[in-house]
């Protein structure tokens, strides 16, 4: 049932689409009413088939934008993703704890983690997870962590 909620926005369209229909519904009810008194009135007169004006179509239904309550929080960058970005500043390929310290520099904390080696393996392990990926921007080459370009650029320099 938690997946069945519907926002103010939605319930509001779905309300004015069913009130344009009421309407609508009104307007034939009162069409047919009248041809049905003009037809008692003119008893006298031979029996025809009653003859009754089409409906107008309805009208499209009112569709909201699906409102998401609540807003989805932008998530905090990760540790590849600030990595790459010391990594594209520092524009060379660097060891882990050079990496922790310009990531530290750079205002990253590790939460939870207060031993200096908790530190270094929470990184090491963000990385080389990252580094795993088929599509990944982050190589280890030499002990040392670098970006993907810079691995091809220096394979195709060498050869």
């Amino acid at each position: 049932m938690a997946n069945d909620s519907i926002s103010l926005t939605e319930l509001k369209a779905k309300l004015e689409a069913v009130e344009a229909e009421r309407q609508r519904l009104n307007t034939a009810y009162q069409v047919l009413e009248e041809m049905i008194r003009a037809k008692e009135a003119t008893r006298e007169a031979p029996e025809e088939p009653l003859k009754v004006a089409p409906l107008p179509p309805p009208s499209p239904p009112v569709s909201a934008p699906r409102a998401v309550w609540p807003p989805a929080k932008k998530q905090a960058p990760t540790v590849a993703d600030r990595a790459i970005r010391e990594l594209e500043k520092a524009r060379r390929f660097l060891d882990t704890h050079e990496l922790i310290e310009a990531l530290v520099g750079g205002g990253y904390i590790v939460a939870g983690k207060k031993k200096p080696s908790q530190v270094y393996d929470s990184v090491y392990g963000s990385l080389d997870h990252a580094r795993r990926k088929t599509n990944g921007r982050i190589v280890r080459e030499d002990g040392k962590w670098g970006l993907r370009d810079w691995h091809e650029e220096a394979k195709a320099a060498h050869g």
